[in-house]
């Protein structure tokens, strides 16, 4: 019977937390939201956190006492949901730096929202290393287990990798693409199809930038934004590699 209300507990937090995550996306997305909804969602976060923390130390005190036992499940699982809600604390701490302070005009935002998910899938993949390396020391391998951790490692290994492939594009991006002339500009609507505003030919790190070879413009805070995301033409989908690697593919 404890087992069954344990889960259930863990279900019901579970969801709580996913609701959250919804609720913070839907106030990234919204023009503008009241007081009372930040003051909701910031009071939730707070609430989840502290269940979560109580929750996770109370299994981990019972394993230390008792040996190892079903509460060594709920203390990873609860380990996760804090992960999962400072996660959602800090996308909801940017998004309100990005409305609230600098008008949307936060061209960083999504590098720290990038360090942010690296940070975090580092961190998971140490939590499931730490409970595959105590169930394997008491039970033997977990094969249930091996999946979760294999798809952890892949994971942190391919944000690594655009990470370090962003790191490489964006390193010479003022200098490897040119700035696209009023000519140019004039050949197209003018419209970033990124950020939907209108283009103007200028000079200087903020001017817009013609991508080679496609040929495609776009502003050049809106599109380093973009190559945080994934390393592509937003428009045509070609994919877009550092000059070294281009150098020798070419070779």
């Amino acid at each position: 019977l404890s087992v069954v209300v344990l889960f259930t507990a863990l279900l019901f937090c579970k969801i709580f937390h996913w609701l959250c995550d919804a609720r913070v996306e839907h106030i990234e997305q919204s023009q503008e939201t009241s007081r009372f909804a930040h003051a909701r969602v910031v009071l939730l976060m707070v609430v989840l956190f502290s269940i979560d923390c109580a929750l996770a130390y109370i299994s981990a005190h019972v394993v230390s006492k008792n040996g190892a036992s079903v509460q060594l499940l709920f203390g990873f699982e609860y380990t996760l949901l804090c992960i999962m809600i400072v996660t959602t604390f800090v996308r909801y701490t940017l998004s309100l730096v990005d409305t609230h302070f600098v008008q949307g005009r936060w061209y960083n935002k999504s590098l720290y929202e990038l360090y942010l998910k690296l940070i975090m899938d580092v961190v998971k993949l140490v939590v499931y290393f730490v409970f595959f390396s105590i169930v394997f020391t008491y039970y033997g391998i977990p094969i249930h287990l091996l999946r979760q951790l294999y798809l952890s490692f892949k994971n942190v290994n391919e944000r690594l990798r655009h990470f370090l492939l962003f790191r490489r594009v964006t390193a010479n991006l003022n200098e490897r693409f040119a700035n696209a002339t009023e000519e140019e500009l004039e050949a197209t609507d003018k419209v970033c199809i990124i950020c939907r505003e209108e283009m103007t030919a200028g000079v200087g790190a903020g001017a817009p930038k013609r991508l080679m070879p496609c040929g495609h413009i776009f502003h050049f805070y809106c599109l380093r934004n973009w190559f945080e995301r994934q390393l592509k033409c937003p428009t045509c989908r070609a994919d877009i590699v550092p000059s070294g690697a281009a150098t020798r593919q070419n070779a």
